[in-house]
């Protein structure tokens, strides 16, 4: 993101207030309070301090970027407030910055390339802040878990699956999972478990105290943000109010999705990458997916969650057959019913173009995915001698399977 003018960033959601300045010859200047918890008196004099020290004014700045949540309530309005007034009086515009994500920017020390940074936040009723993200070589975030208020339990089991589907991408490079955030000490029971249990699949793992700072917000901001209207910037708590939490569980218990789905477009492509560099040991590179998205007989659906694509599916209209090419979920989200959404939506649309018989390969061996699609209304009808490649050389069949009018609906 360029910046006219200098950028202000401002982290509050955590035990300590920080500030940090980068004016627009590069200059990068950081202030943090001493005291924990004096965040609405100590945030503006540390601004003024910033402005001080780099010679500016507040005309100078050109645009706020202000962690948004989750963590502290009072400290994100504090610090969501703050940015928006200051937005407002000098006209300039806001970056919201997702606080979770700013962890992979506060390890300092040089990190494997594959390094999963867990940040741990208490999020009180027997609940954890926590996502799983890996800074990718050319600057991507990828979400491992997507961010938010979990059960404990839920989190580490989905932790756990995207895990050891990175270790295969990860090959001979060492893997890390780095658990950071001034949450630790109300985790440390489920921490300590899934560090055995890491420990025991070649996992490593890393305890590391850092809580939020504005350096990792203003770096966050520098490479993806956006900059909005002061109007548009909300907090992200994701923990409701007590009412509203009831309600949306009483909706919940009648609706389990919670995710839209959708057509393909090209801006997803990367997340689409993700789920398959996760899912399969020979997976499309993001050039073929784009390319194959563009095709005018080919058609991809897409189940996103927050933002983050959790599961796709694929098809090449060839004549009056539907061929689908491949369907994946992302680790964290399986046995949730996110592939059969997408298989649905796929069939559905396909079905409305005229295209009523649909067929696909499967692996021989996986008897997972047979079971799935014969659940979706497909049958086996052939095999494929050494269709697909086995890691470390050989061929494997492949079975033939097909969905017919009258075999079935989905």
């Amino acid at each position: 993101m360029k910046t006219e003018g200098a950028l202000l960033a401002i982290e509050t959601t955590g035990p300590v207030c920080s500030a940090a300045l980068m004016t627009k010859d590069g200059n990068n200047l950081h202030r943090a309070s001493e005291e924990g918890l004096m965040h609405l008196t100590s945030l503006l004099p540390m601004v003024d301090g910033l402005l001080k020290e780099a010679d500016l004014k507040p005309r100078h700045l050109g645009r706020i970027a202000v962690s948004a949540g989750p963590g502290s309530f009072t400290g994100i309005r504090i610090g969501v407030a703050t940015a928006r007034a200051l937005s407002q009086t000098l006209n300039i515009p806001i970056v919201k910055v997702p606080t979770l994500e700013t962890f992979v920017y506060i390890m300092e020390e040089k990190q494997s390339p594959f390094t999963v940074c867990c940040p741990v936040f208490d999020a009180r009723r027997d609940q954890i802040y926590s996502g799983a993200y890996m800074l990718e070589a050319d600057g991507r975030i990828m979400t491992l878990v997507n961010g938010g208020a979990h059960a404990p339990e839920d989190y580490f089991e989905a932790l756990g699956r995207s895990m050891t589907a990175l270790a295969r991408l990860a090959k001979n490079v060492r893997l890390v999972c780095r658990f950071m955030g001034n949450g630790l000490p109300f985790f440390r029971e489920p921490i300590e478990k899934f560090v055995a249990d890491a420990d025991s699949l070649g996992i490593d793992t890393a305890i590391d105290p850092a809580v939020q700072n504005a350096r990792a917000v203003l770096e966050w901001a520098l490479e993806h943000g956006v900059p909005e209207g002061y109007e548009e910037i909300e907090p992200i708590y994701y923990r409701k109010a007590e009412a509203q939490r009831r309600l949306e569980e009483r909706e919940a218990a009648a609706i389990q999705e919670n995710w839209t789905v959708r057509p393909a477009h090209e801006n997803d492509v990367y997340g689409i990458s993700v789920v398959e560099r996760l899912s399969f040991g020979e997976p499309w590179l993001e050039e073929s997916i784009l390319s194959d998205l563009k095709l005018e007989y080919s058609e991809y659906i897409v189940c996103e969650s927050e933002g983050h694509i959790v599961g796709y599916a694929g098809l090449h209209r060839i004549l009056d057959e539907g061929h689908i090419t491949n369907i994946a979920v992302h680790p964290a989200r399986r046995m949730q019913g996110v592939g059969s959404a997408a298989l649905k939506e796929l069939v559905k649309r396909n079905e409305a173009k005229g295209i009523s018989t649909f067929t696909l390969e499967v692996r021989e061996s996986d008897a997972a995915a047979t079971r799935f699609y014969e659940n979706q209304g497909f049958v086996s009808e052939g095999v494929r001698k050494d269709y697909y490649p086995i890691s470390g050389g050989g061929r494997e069949d492949a079975l033939i399977m097909w969905r017919r009018p009258e075999k079935g609906k989905l």
